[in-house]
């Protein structure tokens, strides 16, 4: 079963929290001016073509969420008691957002927040041992068992949580808390949430579903 994490920001306006929105690169005034000329909106509010003509969308915390960090979430979900948690779970926080409130439903879980405060200040030269499966064949690459044998990894090959039923042999490797999540994401995403505001007055929510 696979899961799924969602992530938004918020920021601390007149005391009260509030989604972080930017503008949609998306959004095109006449064509959706045009739209509403000939469409009777009532009837077609559930249209994909209206979500997309929203001037502003929420802050977009993907923009440098690659591939590596996306096919992870599960894995990085699933061995966190490995990890040193830069919180312990907060829950839902009191004051959330008014536009956010309808989206914490039922079957979601692990909900979470951090400020940019926290996040920037955290030791991300930590190292950490990273364990997985991998072809057996490819397993004399980690004998040395230190960092993960970037320039020697045929192009193309994956390597498995353990938990995975994978017939595999099992190898580790140390890694920084840094490059775990991607060094790219780690600069250009926070470093763009810097620009926004006070460190503090900023904060990331997100949690789990399946």
């Amino acid at each position: 079963m696979s899961i799924n994490i969602s992530i938004y920001v918020e920021i601390l306006k007149d005391n009260n929290w509030e989604l972080l929105e930017e503008k949609n690169s998306n959004f095109d005034s006449e064509l959706l001016s045009n739209f509403h000329e000939y469409y009777d909106p009532e009837f077609y509010n559930d249209l994909e073509f209206l979500n997309e003509q929203k001037e502003y969308i929420p802050f977009n915390f993907y923009k440098t969420f690659d591939s590596q960090l996306y096919n992870n979430v599960e894995n990085l979900y699933r061995r966190m008691e490995e990890l040193q948690h830069i919180s312990e779970p907060k829950g839902v926080p009191d004051n959330i957002s008014q536009q956010l409130k309808p989206l914490i439903k039922n079957n979601t879980y692990g909900h979470n927040w951090l400020t940019l405060n926290e996040l920037l200040n955290f030791n991300w030269q930590k190292k950490l041992r990273r364990t997985a499966k991998v072809k057996q064949d490819l397993a004399p690459l980690f004998a040395a068992g230190k960092e993960f044998p970037l320039e020697d990894w045929p192009e193309g090959e994956k390597y498995y949580p353990i938990a995975k039923n994978f017939d595999g042999a099992t190898v580790s490797w140390l890694e920084s808390y840094e490059e775990s999540p991607s060094k790219k994401y780690l600069e250009e995403t926070l470093e763009n949430l810097k620009n926004v505001g006070n460190p503090n007055h900023i904060r990331i929510l997100f949690w789990f579903s399946e």
